[in-house]
């Protein structure tokens, strides 16, 4: 296997209807052809009506309809309409075009350094990621051959594992428990069953799955990972210490545009952190990010950069990001940035473009400027206080 598969960042319409006079189909095999499908279109209309079949049957006999009627030029039109509606989906779902992510999806070591080295969680390069994860030497993609070994590779070791054990019957499940000294057992039909609540979740398995209620059983079989905090259910974390509390977050004004000492970072894009701003603006104040000395926002469709704007203050540890999107309940602690007549603005951020634009929560959206435009995205993380 090479060091980056196209597949290892599998990352996430209009309907048209035209009427055109008969008169404007001469050819005669057509005009049959025309009457042909009008004829299983109304059939495929009364047997859905029946419950015969379902309404997917009408769609693609009237759609043959519309395609037969219509001119080849308003075809082309359609279709580029189409084309048009789809990006416009995926523009507010994951920030990309259907041709950026074309891009993505078939040379993705172009993107790693942008999309693993923002977000929630550890934040990694690529040649960071081929040394101290897959342990090869390449230090980029410049020989795809190379291949990794997965049994010393985290992620690849453990998916083997936990493959073997659910084609392990539960006798054998509980057999493999007793040989490396286990006292835990298995009474489920499937190691991997009964305890997974979402496919997200983080680390669910210690909380149910045999092997980790005991934990030197857990280490026996899985190696620890990014992520794992070294806890299983047969022992409780030992607790953090306290050296003190943090200091409470202040919004700090900005001076000829240079950033005060403790600028929280709440976003980046390729070449540049993103400081999280706030400015008056319109009988409101509203959060943003700084770019260039001034503090852009979203409003009114249009990204405006104001000139006089605070900064928030913060230690790195007195907030974090909470994945969200529209329709949500806002998460127990979200930072109120802003407000403006009617509402308050929570600070929130949002992926666009290769990187994470901090904006403001409008209508259960974030809205961020970018490219002089305000961009709603529907899929976002909330700037929460860490209690």
């Amino acid at each position: 296997m090479a060091v980056l598969g196209t597949g290892r960042f599998a990352l996430l319409g209009a309907v048209l209807t035209l009427a055109v006079p008969m008169t404007m189909i001469s050819d005669t095999a057509q005009a049959w052809k025309l009457t042909t499908h009008v004829y299983f279109a109304e059939r495929a209309l009364d047997d859905a009506k029946d419950g015969k079949v379902t309404i997917s049957s009408v769609d693609y006999e009237t759609g043959k309809v519309v395609d037969a009627i219509t001119p080849k030029a308003l075809q082309a039109a359609i279709k580029k309409l189409k084309d048009k509606a789809f990006d416009t989906m995926l523009q507010a779902a994951i920030g990309m075009n259907k041709a950026e992510l074309k891009k993505l999806m078939t040379n993705p070591q172009n993107y790693f350094n942008s999309v693993m080295g923002s977000g929630g969680g550890e934040k990694i390069s690529l040649a960071n990621f081929n040394a101290k994860y897959l342990k090869i030497a390449d230090k980029g993609y410049s020989n795809p051959q190379e291949a990794f070994d997965y049994r010393k590779f985290t992620a690849g070791h453990n998916t083997v594992q936990i493959s073997k054990m659910i084609l392990m019957s539960p006798s054998e499940v509980r057999r493999m428990l007793r040989d490396i000294g286990s006292k835990s057992t298995t009474t489920g039909q499937n190691v991997m069953l009964g305890f997974m609540r979402t496919l997200d979740g983080n680390v669910q398995w210690r909380n149910g799955m045999p092997a980790a209620r005991d934990c030197v059983a857990y280490r026996k079989i899985f190696m620890k990972q990014a992520g794992d905090d070294g806890r299983c259910s047969g022992i409780k974390p030992k607790p953090t210490p306290v050296v003190g509390k943090l200091p409470p977050p202040r919004w700090v004004t900005a001076k000829s545009g240079r950033l005060p000492r403790g600028a929280y970072v709440g976003g980046q894009e390729p070449g540049r952190k993103l400081y999280v701003c706030r400015a008056a603006y319109k009988k409101g104040v509203h959060p943003g990010k700084v770019v260039a000395g001034k503090c852009n926002i979203g409003w009114g469709g249009k990204e405006r950069a104001l000139k006089s704007f605070q900064v928030l203050v913060a230690n790195s540890k007195s907030f974090r990001f909470v994945n969200s999107k529209q329709g949500a309940r806002l998460p127990k602690g979200t930072f109120i940035g802003g407000k403006e007549p009617g509402r308050t603005l929570p600070v929130c951020r949002a992926s666009h473009k290769g990187g994470w634009h901090p904006g403001k929560i409008v209508a259960g959206r974030c809205n961020i400027g970018w490219g002089g435009k305000e961009i709603a995205r529907t899929l976002y993380q909330v700037l929460v206080r860490v209690q």
